[in-house]
């Protein structure tokens, strides 16, 4: 059977640990859990997003040096920003961090 076509858009959005999460949870539970591949792959997709929102909209956040975080489209533009990236950054933990509400302004 063949990926629904919602399905591998939204996944062609994923970099690649997330795609590799994708496959991953969707494997595990078309095997362990007997579902079939295209129904254990939304499954996979719906949890992926919801854990990685801005995954969706082909949108990083990363965490960099010397203390802050930066949301990209592009990260390539980061690195090339002059800015050494640490990693990913969780937008839960980040507006936590900022106790709910953070302010975006142009590098």
């Amino acid at each position: 059977m063949t990926q629904q076509p919602i399905v591998s858009d939204l996944v062609a959005r994923l970099d690649e640990n997330l795609r590799e999460a994708f496959e991953e949870r969707a494997g595990i539970m078309e095997f362990d859990a007997g579902l079939m591949r295209e129904h254990a792959e939304c499954l996979a997709l719906l949890d992926l997003y919801s854990r990685h929102p801005l995954a969706i909209l082909g949108i990083s956040l990363v965490r960099v040096e010397p203390t802050g975080y930066v949301l990209s489209s592009d990260p390539a533009m980061v690195t090339g920003g002059g800015l050494r990236v640490i990693g990913a950054a969780d937008l839960g933990q980040v507006l936590a961090e900022f106790g709910g509400v953070a302010r975006l302004s142009a590098a």
